[in-house]
C-alpha cells in the first residue's frame, strides 16, 4: 500500500461520514504522517503553526476511528490504515464506492465506540464541530443538508443544547443574508427533515432565546405545511417569551443588543401571525397585527418589518376594497423593485412579498404589474432555490 492508496482510502472515509472530502492541509497531513514527519516539520512547510497542524490531525484521527471503529492515531495510522485496506481487499470491496463499508464493520465500529461512552460522545460531538465548520456559506439544498448533518450528531448522545446551536447558527445565505441555517432550510425547502429536527428537542430546551428563536422557525414551518392553528400557537409563544423578557430587561446601553434581538422576535412573530391570518381569511385580525409591527418598528431598528407590515395592511384593504387604487407603499414598492432595480428589494429574498404586491395589483384589476411582479417572484425562487413559496406563486401567476 503506497501513500496515494493511503490518501484515497482517508478522503473516501471521511467524505462517508462528512460529506466532504479532504481539504489541502488534511491531505497534507495523511501524506506527511504516512512518511514519518513531525507535526513541526509539517507546519514549517505549509507555514502555518505546530498546534494548527496537530488540531486538524487530532480531529482526523478521531474521524477514523469513528468511521474504523478502533483508535486511530498519528502513531499508528500507517499500519491501521494497511490493516483496513487488506480487510477491504478480502472482501473485494470497491473502494470508490460510497457505500464500500460493510454493514457488519459499521456495526462492530459503534459497538467498540459505544463500550467506552465518553469517546463515543467526544467522537460525536468532533464530527459534529467539523461538519458545522466546513460550512460557511447556504448557496445549494446540498451545503444546507451537510450543515444540518451536524445536529444528528448532537442529537445522538442527546446533546440537545448543541443540537439547537446548529439550527440556530447564523451563516449567510444565497440572498447575501446572515440568517438562522433553520430559516434558511424552510426558504430551500427541506421542510419534513426540519420540522422533525426541532420537534424532537424543543421540548428539551430550556433557554428562553433559544426555544422562542425554535419556536419562530417551527411556526413557519407549521404554516408552510397547512397546519395554521399549531403555526399561531408556536408565534403567540414566541411573543409572550419576548414581550415578558423586554420588560425585566433595563433600558441602558450594555442591553442594546438584547433589546434589539427581543423586539425582532416579537415583530417578526406578529408579521407571521398577520399572514396566518390572512390564510384563515380573519382580515381584522391580521390588519390588527400588521398594524401593531408599525408601530413597534416604524422608524426604528426593525423598520424592514414595518414595511413589510404596511404591505400586509395593504394587501388586506385590497381585499376589502377599501380604495380603489393600490396604496403609495405599493406603488413605491413596484417603482424601487421594477424600474429603480434598487437591490434592497429587487432580490431573492424579497420574493414572498413580491407575490404580495401581484396579488394586491390583481385584486385592484391592474393586471399587467400584478404579471410583471409574478413573473420577477418567479425568477428570482428558481434562480435562488427559494422553494418554498415556488409553487405558490406559481399558481398564482397561472
Amino acid at each position: 500500500m503506497d501513500v496515494e492508496a493511503a490518501t484515497a482510502l482517508v478522503n473516501q472515509e471521511v467524505y462517508r461520514l462528512t460529506k466532504k472530502y479532504l481539504s489541502d492541509l488534511q491531505q497534507a497531513i495523511v501524506t506527511q504522517v504516512w512518511q514519518g514527519k513531525k507535526y513541526w516539520e509539517i507546519a514549517d512547510e505549509y507555514g502555518c503553526t505546530e498546534g494548527h497542524i496537530k488540531d486538524t490531525g487530532s480531529l482526523l484521527w478521531k474521524l477514523l476511528s469513528t468511521a474504523w471503529g478502533i483508535k486511530v492515531t498519528k502513531n499508528n495510522f500507517r499500519s491501521m490504515s494497511k490493516l483496513k485496506l487488506q480487510s477491504l481487499n478480502r472482501h473485494e470491496i470497491d473502494v470508490t464506492s460510497s457505500t464500500w463499508l460493510h454493514p457488519i464493520v459499521q456495526a462492530e465500529a459503534r459497538s467498540r465506540l459505544q463500550r467506552s461512552h465518553l469517546e463515543w460522545q467526544q467522537a460525536h460531538r468532533q464530527i459534529a464541530i467539523f461538519l458545522s465548520d466546513s460550512v460557511d456559506k447556504i448557496n445549494s439544498i446540498q451545503a444546507g443538508l451537510t450543515a444540518l448533518e451536524a445536529y444528528y450528531y448532537h442529537a445522538a448522545v442527546r446533546d440537545y443544547p448543541a443540537a439547537a446551536r446548529v439550527i440556530l447558527q447564523s451563516l449567510e445565505n444565497q440572498w447575501g443574508q446572515f440568517l438562522t441555517l433553520g430559516t434558511t432550510l424552510n426558504r430551500l425547502g427541506i421542510i419534513q427533515p426540519l420540522l422533525t429536527a426541532i420537534n424532537q428537542i424543543i421540548e428539551r430546551i430550556e433557554h428562553d432565546r433559544h426555544r422562542s428563536e425554535l419556536n419562530n422557525i417551527l411556526g413557519d414551518l407549521y404554516w408552510t405545511t397547512g397546519r395554521v392553528h399549531q403555526a399561531i400557537s408556536c408565534q403567540q409563544e414566541t411573543i409572550v417569551t419576548s414581550q415578558n423578557c423586554l420588560k425585566l430587561i433595563p433600558l441602558s446601553p450594555e442591553n442594546k443588543y438584547d433589546l434589539y434581538y427581543w423586539r425582532m422576535l416579537e415583530v417578526d412573530s406578529l408579521l407571521s401571525l398577520g399572514l396566518y391570518n390572512i390564510d384563515l381569511w380573519e382580515l381584522t385580525t391580521a390588519a390588527d397585527l400588521f398594524q401593531q409591527v408599525v408601530n413597534l418598528a416604524h422608524n426604528t431598528k426593525h423598520h424592514s418589518w414595518s414595511e413589510k407590515a404596511a404591505l400586509g395592511l395593504a394587501l388586506v384593504n385590497s381585499y376589502l376594497f377599501t380604495s380603489e387604487r393600490p396604496e403609495t407603499i405599493v406603488t413605491r414598492l413596484y417603482r424601487l423593485i421594477v424600474d429603480l432595480e434598487d437591490r434592497t428589494y429587487n432580490t431573492g429574498r424579497f420574493a414572498y412579498f413580491m407575490q404580495i404586491l401581484g396579488q394586491i395589483f390583481f385584486n385592484h384589476q391592474q393586471i399587467k404589474p400584478a404579471k410583471v411582479m409574478w413573473q420577477r417572484a418567479i425568477t428570482f425562487a428558481r434562480e435562488s432555490h427559494y422553494t418554498q413559496y415556488r409553487s405558490q406563486i406559481n399558481n398564482w401567476f397561472g
